[in-house]
C-alpha cells in the first residue's frame, strides 16, 4: 500500500530556538532544552505544552519529544505548530529523518531549517497517527522497561559474582 506525501514544511513549523545566556538564567522549574538535552532550568517557558525539539548547532537532528512547558535553546530548531498532526506521530516521522545529511555547518554541525522543507513525509490521517504514535510509544516505553530489567539483573549478577569469588 502507497501512503501519500507532504514536505515537511507542510507538516510542521520548525523555529530556532531562544537565546538564554547562563548569566540571564533563573532558577525555576523549566527544563532549559539544548540540542544534546536538557542543561538547566529556568523559571520562564518559551513553549508551553509538549512539543519537538531537534538539534540544531553541535549536535543536529536527535528528535527530543518534550511532555512539559520548556525552554528550547538557540542550539535547537522546535515544533512551532503541528498543523493539526498528532506530536506523537511527527515525533516518530522526525526519528526517521537523517538529519546529519542537511548538515550545513563548517567545523561545528550545523542545521538550516531552510534547507529541510521539501523533506518528503508521510502524510496520513489523524486517527490512524494516533493509532501508530501510540503503537510505537508503547514499544518504546517496553524497550526502556526492558533496558532498565537488563541493568538491574547484570547488578545483581555482579554483587553475587563479588560475593562468591572476592
Amino acid at each position: 500500500m502507497r501512503y501519500k506525501t507532504t514536505t515537511l514544511d507542510t507538516f510542521v513549523t520548525l523555529q530556532r530556538g531562544f537565546d538564554l545566556p547562563a548569566q540571564n538564567r533563573i532558577p525555576g522549574e523549566i527544563p532549559i532544552i539544548a540540542a544534546n538535552g536538557p542543561v538547566g532550568f529556568h523559571n520562564q517557558a518559551k513553549v508551553n505544552a509538549e512539543g519537538i525539539v531537534l538539534g540544531r548547532s553541535g549536535s543536529v537532528g536527535n528528535p527530543q519529544f518534550i511532555t512539559e512547558p520548556f525552554w528550547p535553546l538557540n542550539t535547537t530548531l522546535f515544533v512551532k505548530d503541528f498543523h493539526g498532526n498528532s506530536p506523537t506521530f511527527v515525533y516518530y516521522v522526525l526519528k526517521t529523518i537523517d538529519f546529519k545529511s542537511f548538515d550545513a555547518g563548517g567545523t561545528v554541525p550545523t542545521l538550516n531549517r531552510n534547507h529541510l522543507t521539501q523533506i518528503e513525509v508521510p502524510l496520513v490521517d489523524l486517527a490512524l497517527q494516533e493509532s501508530i504514535g501510540g503503537v510505537l510509544r508503547n514499544l518504546d516505553a517496553k524497550i526502556a522497561t526492558n533496558i532498565a530489567l537488563s541493568k538491574t539483573l547484570e547488578d545483581i549478577a555482579q554483587t553475587i559474582f563479588k560475593s562468591w569469588f572476592i
